[in-house]
C-alpha cells in the first residue's frame, strides 16, 4: 500500500526487514507532491512544482536547489513548516490569478521550463545532496495530461496519491482530479466503487411507522439490526435473513440504512446506483429523495403495499448526480414495499459507484497547488508497471505470454488479465464518433462486459510464469486465440490484500487499453489497370519489399478521412 517512510519512522531494522521482502522505500523530510508541467493553452504561463513536508519538524530549505528539471534556488530564510506545502512556480501571479494561491515562489530562473514529454526533476540541499528526485514521463505507468485531458478551461496536473509512496514510480501518481484507485480507497483511474453489492447494512424488520425521520443523516439506527447483502425472505439465496411479519399479514415495508465516505464527490461526473428489489423501493441520500420505483405512490406511508409485483429479484440501474452527494459522511436510506400481505419474498440489495470522466469533460481536474491533492488516498492500490507481451508480433497459432510486474506492502491479493477479441471485418473501437468540437461519442459495446474475457494472472511458476514469486505475473493466451488479422486489447485489474484495485491503462488514460495484433504476413495481391485487363499476380514476398500499410479502421472513417472522400467506383471496400 505505502512504501515511502520519513527519516522519523525508519530504523536500521525496519530498513533492513523491508530490503529482505522487497518492498521500496525512500528516506525523505522533503517530497515533490504535485507537477504541474503541460497547460493545454501555450500562452499561459502556469507550471508549478509542489513541495510537501511529511515529517514532524520544520525543514530549512535555505540555499536549496533543483538541479534539473527547472532552475530555481530557494532564498535564505525559507521554511517549510511540518505537513505544509510549498509552490515553486513558473510565474507566482499566474498561480495567483489561476488557482488562487499566494504563497507561490519564482519565477523559475533562466526562463527554464518542464518539458511536455518528461524528464528528471531533482530537488538538492547545499551540500549536492539528492533530496528527492522524480523522472516523471508521459503515458504509462505514468498519468497521461495535457494536449486536451481534462476540460477546455482547466489542465490537469499530476498529483503523488500520497506523500508516503515512493514518487519515482508512475503508479504513484495520477491526473488531479482522478482517483488512486477503482475501489473504495477513500481517494480516486476509476469507476470507483463505494458500496458493494454485498455491502452490510442496517435494517429495521418490525413493521413499524418510521414517518420521515429515519431516511436524515442524523437519524440514530444503533439499535437496528445489521447483516450483509442480499437482504430479504423468500428466495433461499439471502445472505441475511429478515422478519416477515405474521403470516397472513407480511409487514409491507423494511427499512435499511447504509453510509459511505467519499471524500470529493465533484470528482466524478455522476454517481451509479444499481439495487436489486423484490417488490418496489424508495431511495434517499442524506435524507433527500433521489429515486422511487414506479410501484410506489409518492411518499408512500410504512403499510403501503406496491402496485406491482416482481415474480424474482429485479435489478434497475438509476444514474444520480454527483450533486446529492457531500465530501465526507454519506448516508443512503431504502424502504423496500412488500406487493401484498401474503407475498412470499422481498430482497434487497445496492451498490453505489462514481462514475469518472473519460478525460474529455466533467469533473473536477483543477490542480491543486499548496493544498492536498485531489486523488490523494489513504488505501492505494497495487504499482502496476513492465506490462509486456511476447511475441511481441505473434502470427497464428503462438501462444502469447502476457506479464506485468505488480507490487503492493499490503500483498497483491488478486490479478485478472481482461482480453477483448475484435475480428477482421468487424472492427469497432472505444469510441463511435469523434466530434469537430473535440467531444467523442463512446460505443457501448467496447464496454460490454460480454465483449470481454476473464483470466487469472499468477506468480506462481506456472502458466508461462518463469520464476515464481518474483512480483511477474503471467498468463499466457493459448495458440486457439491467435488467428491471422485479429486484434486482441487486453487490460489488467490488481487488488492487494485490504481490497484496493486498479485498473491500467487508468481510465482518463487516452490509451484505454493494450493490444497486440496478429499477422501473418503480407498476403499475395493481384490488380489490373483497366476493367477487364488481366490481372498482374504480385507475391505476398515482393509486396513486402515495398511500404505495405495495414489500417486497423471502419471503412467509413478512412473513407471520411481523405479530403473530398473517394467518390468514383472503381476500388470499393469489399
Amino acid at each position: 500500500m505505502i512504501h515511502r517512510f520519513t527519516h522519523t519512522f525508519l530504523t536500521t531494522t525496519s530498513a533492513l526487514l523491508l530490503t529482505l521482502i522487497g518492498i521500496q522505500f525512500i528516506s525523505a523530510d522533503v517530497v515533490i507532491n504535485e507537477i504541474h508541467y503541460d497547460e493545454d493553452d501555450k500562452t499561459i504561463r502556469s507550471e508549478f512544482i509542489e513541495l510537501f513536508n511529511p515529517s514532524n519538524d520544520p525543514v530549512d530549505l535555505s540555499g536549496y536547489y533543483f538541479s534539473s528539471g527547472i532552475n530555481f534556488e530557494f532564498p535564505a530564510g525559507t521554511i517549510l513548516a511540518a505537513g505544509d506545502y510549498l509552490v515553486i512556480a513558473e510565474n507566482p501571479a499566474t498561480i495567483l490569478s489561476r488557482f488562487e494561491y499566494s504563497g507561490a515562489l519564482g519565477p523559475f530562473a533562466n526562463e527554464s521550463s518542464l518539458k511536455n514529454s518528461g524528464e528528471r526533476i531533482t530537488l538538492r540541499n547545499p551540500a549536492g545532496t539528492t533530496i528527492d528526485e522524480v523522472d516523471y514521463q508521459l503515458g504509462f505507468p505514468w498519468p497521461t495530461v495535457g494536449d486536451g485531458i481534462g476540460t477546455p478551461e482547466v489542465s490537469p496536473s499530476i498529483e503523488l496519491t500520497n506523500p508516503l509512496l515512493d514518487n519515482d514510480l508512475g503508479g504513484s501518481w495520477r491526473a488531479s482530479g482522478f482517483p488512486a484507485a477503482t475501489s473504495n480507497s477513500g481517494g480516486g483511474g476509476g469507476p470507483v466503487n463505494y458500496i458493494a453489492n454485498n455491502a452490510t447494512w442496517k435494517y429495521l424488520d418490525d413493521g413499524s411507522n418510521q414517518g420521515t425521520s429515519w431516511r436524515a443523516t442524523g437519524f440514530d439506527d444503533s439499535n437496528w439490526s445489521s447483516g450483509p447483502a442480499e437482504l430479504g425472505y423468500g428466495d433461499s439465496d439471502e445472505a441475511t435473513t429478515v422478519n416477515r411479519g405474521p403470516a397472513r399479514g407480511h409487514y409491507a415495508t423494511t427499512y435499511f440504512r447504509g453510509s459511505t465516505n467519499i471524500p470529493d464527490p465533484s470528482t466524478f461526473v455522476n454517481f451509479t446506483i444499481s439495487v436489486t428489489y423484490d417488490d418496489a423501493y424508495a431511495i434517499y441520500v442524506n435524507g433527500k429523495e433521489v429515486a422511487r420505483h414506479a410501484g410506489l405512490t409518492n411518499n408512500a406511508p410504512f403499510d403501503e403495499y406496491a402496485n406491482n409485483t416482481v415474480g424474482n429479484n429485479a435489478n434497475d440501474t438509476l444514474t444520480i448526480p454527483a450533486s446529492s452527494f457531500v465530501a465526507g459522511t454519506n448516508i443512503i436510506a431504502v424502504e423496500i414495499h412488500q406487493s401484498s400481505g401474503t407475498s412470499s419474498d422481498i430482497s434487497f440489495a445496492l451498490s453505489l459507484t462514481g462514475e469518472i470522466s473519460s478525460g474529455t469533460q466533467g469533473g473536477n481536474f483543477t490542480p491543486t497547488p499548496g493544498a492536498a491533492n485531489r486523488s490523494y488516498a489513504i488505501a492505494v492500490p497495487p504499482q502496476i508497471r513492465q506490462v509486456s507481451h511476447l511475441p511481441k508480433e505473434p502470427t497464428s497459432g503462438q501462444p502469447v505470454v502476457v506479464s506485468a510486474k505488480i507490487t503492493d506492502p499490503d500483498g497483491v491479493g488478486s490479478v485478472t488479465l481482461q482480453y477483448q477479441v475484435v475480428n477482421p471485418g468487424d472492427y469497432f473501437s472505444r469510441y463511435l464518433k469523434f466530434n469537430s468540437n473535440g467531444t467523442s461519442n463512446e460505443d457501448p459495446r467496447y464496454e460490454d462486459p460480454n465483449e470481454w474475457t476473464d483470466v487469472v494472472m499468477t506468480d506462481d511458476g506456472t502458466g508461462g510464469d518463469a520464476l515464481a514469486f518474483d512480483s511477474i505475473f503471467t498468463v499466457t493466451l493459448p495458440g486457439t486465440l491467435q488467428t491471422n488479422r485479429r486484434l486482441i486489447r487486453y487490460r489488467i485489474l490488481a487488488g492487494d490484500t485490504p481490497g484496493a484495485e486498479i485498473t491500467v491503462p487508468y481510465k482518463d488514460d487516452p490509451q484505454p487499453n493494450f493490444a497486440y495484433f496478429i499477422y501473418d504476413g503480407t498476403p499475395d495481391w493481384s490488380g489490373s489497370i483497366r476493367r477487364g485487363d488481366t490481372p498482374v499476380n504480385y507475391s505476398g514476398s515482393l509486396m513486402s519489399s515495398i511500404a505495405t500499410y495495414f489500417l486497423l479502421s471502419k471503412n467509413t472513417w478512412v473513407d471520411d478521412s481523405q479530403f473530398g472522400r473517394y467518390g468514383g467506383s472503381e476500388y470499393l471496400w469489399p
